[in-house]
């Protein structure tokens, strides 16, 4: 085998990603554009055996502030066969001959790997303890099992699979999912695509208040939607309360309890036994319970009187792939469920279009309710995805000083500047 790397053009490029089991948005050429209107530049690369391509890779790179030379990027690694090492090798030795004499100071990649699977039973269906050995003996440096949201992408997530019926997928979520949902129905929040980016910054900043992580500015998040969106790669979805239609279900629902609470009076005038008593109760509860609704779609009606909406997301997906990548919701009419109205509005989206499975996005390493985050661990679970977890990221150093001065010794001057402008500011 002859293996060579080469640029390649962006139609090449996604075919191949498109076409390759490790297909990831992040090494789509349209990511590499939008990217590229930041701090970043992007190129492609295609690892040719002969005339086949057999690898591929979009990379970012961005110049290195003080020290000079540049980090290259690959997010979510190499569009490569991971179990083919020889493969993994190849385009390694490859990328190292091609980046050396560009200034790269190092390559940065965390690959889409599954180093560890468990099921929705927690059950352990794939571990790959060996994948980074293999990697540190093809000269790259395993930068550890961080947490959740610490490095450049998230290292565990949920991913659902869709290639199943629907009702099926349905089936295996979580009971309190399938009830959030139906619930979800009852209380009217309606899910429809939107390119209202006011109210979606409005609730992003709100959620990223709560959940105390930090949002990305608002013309990245048009950025990526008016690149990804014409081509179909990406959605705005918006979940609205509508009070007036929930206030009218409910006026329907409290007539039909009606006739069932005269129904059963009248089966108790006829013959009275604990059966009968026990559903004339059963009616009046229920009636009660539609009573309290109505009083706070009333209210509600009074304080949104176009409706509200209260959760958002930006979708994006490749060929065959979902992700729900940006999303948030409002602190107000939780109980609405209409995170899990939005939730599964995307799975039954991404299913219609025949997507291989939902990626949620992200979660955290080993659940524990101490954490800030276990609240969106907990719901991204309850749909039953399997949870994924990725080996991290991996350094290829191409100089050792400068390498050393930009992870070890940048950050503490950093820190110490920082404390010293603290300091002059008191």
């Amino acid at each position: 085998m002859s293996f060579k790397i080469k640029e390649i053009t962006p139609e090449l490029n996604d075919e191949f990603v498109c076409s390759h089991k490790k297909e990831h948005f992040m090494q789509l050429s349209l990511w590499g554009e939008i990217k590229s209107k930041g701090q970043w530049q992007s190129e492609l690369l295609g690892l040719f055996d002969e005339e086949k391509i057999v690898g591929s890779a979009m990379l970012l790179r961005r110049k290195l502030p003080l020290i000079g030379g540049y980090l290259y990027y690959a997010p979510r690694g190499f569009v490569v066969d991971y179990d083919d090492f020889s493969l993994v090798k190849a385009f390694t030795d490859e990328i190292y001959k091609y980046l050396k004499p560009k200034g790269a100071v190092y390559l940065l990649i965390d690959p889409d790997y599954y180093y560890r699977v468990l099921d929705k039973y927690e059950n352990e269906t794939k571990s790959a303890d060996d994948f980074v050995e293999k990697m540190k003996e093809l000269g790259f440096s395993h930068r550890g099992f961080t947490g959740g949201f610490d490095s450049s992408q998230p290292r565990c997530t949920f991913r659902l699979n869709l290639k199943d019926d629907l009702d099926k997928i349905f089936d295996r979520f979580d009971r309190f999912a399938k009830k959030a949902i139906r619930q979800s129905e009852d209380n009217c929040i309606e899910v429809f695509p939107s390119t209202d980016f006011e109210t979606f910054e409005e609730i992003m900043k709100e959620t990223a208040l709560r959940d105390g992580f930090i949002e990305n500015r608002l013309d990245y998040y048009k950025l990526v939607y008016e690149t990804l969106h014409p081509t179909g790669f990406c959605e705005l979805l918006m979940s609205k309360y509508l009070p007036k239609k929930h206030l009218a279900a409910l006026e329907e629902q409290i007539a039909a309890a009606e006739k069932d609470i005269e129904a059963a009076k009248e089966r108790i005038a006829q013959k009275d036994t604990s059966k009968a008593q026990t559903v004339l109760k059963q009616a009046l509860e229920k009636k009660e319970r539609l009573l309290k609704l109505k009083a706070e779609a009333e209210e509600n009606d009074k304080l949104y009187p176009d409706g509200i909406v209260l959760s958002t997301g930006i979708n994006i997906n490749s060929k065959n792939r979902g992700w729900t990548v940006f999303g948030g919701s409002r602190d107000i009419l939780r109980s609405l469920n209409a995170n899990y109205a939005i939730t599964y509005a995307a799975i039954k989206r991404f299913h219609k279009a025949g997507m291989e499975f939902m990626d949620f996005f992200g979660t955290i390493p080993n659940p524990d309710e101490k954490s800030p985050l276990f609240g969106i661990h907990r719901f991204k679970a309850k749909f039953s995805g399997d949870y994924i977890e990725f080996p991290g990221e991996f350094h290829l150093v191409f100089k050792p000083l400068r390498y050393f001065i930009w992870i070890k010794l940048y950050p503490t001057a950093l820190k110490i500047i920082k404390k010293i402008t603290r300091a002059i500011k008191k």
